[in-house]
């Protein structure tokens, strides 16, 4: 499995990216065929600590987007927010996040969180591959708004 496995540093900084919001999951976190993502996802959300929030604007930088306003990534939900479909944030801490660092084992954390490699002692951590932008351009061929759409009419 892809990642950084947890160091005593981890334990040093309890989980202080953890604190100030979500990390981002990505396609693979979910299944490995265009369905089982799909089905996953859907899933994740209807479970209530996962949601989908935004990207605003067109996430490529090379003209090659179709004009969207705003793409669509999936993520663990806010503390206090477990339980919506979608939940646009700027900050709260990740519903995993337990006392101990992450409540989830390694291989079912989303790639935002196993791509964290923490380094200075657990004063702060690199994300490799795990940015925000990353996962909405891994997401963006998955349709979400339909399944966001779907979620919303269930309720």
């Amino acid at each position: 499995m892809e990642g950084y496995q947890p160091t005593a540093a981890c334990a040093e900084c309890k989980g202080r990216c953890c604190k100030g919001a979500p990390c981002a999951a990505w396609p693979e976190d979910f299944g490995s065929t265009k369905a089982e993502i799909v089905d996953g996802v859907r899933e994740a959300v209807r479970g209530g600590r996962y949601c989908l929030d935004w990207w605003e604007g067109d996430p490529f930088d090379d003209g090659k987007g179709d004009g969207r306003s705003r793409s669509l990534f999936v993520r663990p939900a806010v503390v206090g927010h477990e339980g919506l479909v979608t939940h646009p944030t700027w900050g709260g801490a990740c519903t995993f996040l337990g006392v101990r660092g992450c409540s989830l084992p390694f291989d079912r954390r989303p790639k935002g969180g196993r791509m964290l490699e923490p380094v200075g002692g657990g004063e702060e951590c690199i994300a490799h591959d795990g940015s925000k932008r990353g996962a909405v351009l891994a997401w963006y061929c998955y349709n979400l708004e339909a399944l966001v759409d779907e979620l919303l009419e269930e309720r």
